[in-house]
């Protein structure tokens, strides 16, 4: 399907974004696939208008599997700052404060640690604030490391998952593999409500 292709391409458009939003919600066999080419590039794409928008409804809609790639991506300790500050971003941010699992909720709290006290002068920062509390109501210092969440899954006999950043070198069609997308050759009229004519 050529939405798919071109999802970080339409993503950045006024009206593009709209048409993966709806593919997003009415065909659910594509989410994979459009949730691996987001989070290969979800740092860029959510500092933007539109394409923060897809972020959010990725975010929402995407497996657990897909929710875990995504956030693993946003909680780069490096980029963090400019995230919580950035107009668009920062909803970004709160929306990931709201569908993260352990130990993906963690690297977003060792993320967002040292910025804490800058989060007070803002009204992006006091949102973002607000989402930690409900999440974390002791607050973040009483709160487990990503180490410690990661080290509770591996001695429980789970598997390590990647820590952020670890996206870099893989191809968007491999992490559309990993989330489980469907291959490219399945006829997008059999998975459109009403056909092809539905989207125009």
């Amino acid at each position: 399907m050529k939405v798919v292709d071109t999802t970080v391409q339409l993503v950045q458009d006024l009206f593009g974004n709209y048409v993966v939003q709806y593919v997003l919600e009415q065909v659910p066999a594509y989410r994979p696939n459009i949730v691996g080419q987001m989070a290969m590039s979800i740092l860029e794409l959510s500092r933007q208008k539109f394409s923060s928008n897809v972020v959010e409804k990725c975010l929402q809609l995407a497996t657990p599997e897909g929710q875990a790639m995504m956030v693993t991506q946003l909680s780069q300790k490096d980029q963090m700052l400019q995230l919580l500050q950035d107009p668009y971003a920062n909803y970004v941010i709160q929306r990931a404060l709201q569908v993260a699992s352990s130990p993906q909720l963690e690297m977003l709290f060792d993320a967002i640690r040292p910025h804490v006290p800058l989060l007070r002068n803002t009204s992006y920062g006091r949102r973002i604030q607000n989402r930690i509390a409900k999440r974390c109501p002791g607050g973040l210092e009483q709160w487990q490391t990503a180490e410690e969440a990661v080290a509770m899954i591996v001695a429980q006999g789970g598997e390590a998952p990647p820590m952020p950043g670890g996206l870099e070198g893989m191809s968007a069609d491999m992490a559309q593999m990993q989330l489980g997308g469907i291959s490219r050759d399945v006829d997008a009229a059999e998975l459109l409500p009403g056909g092809l004519h539905a989207m125009g």
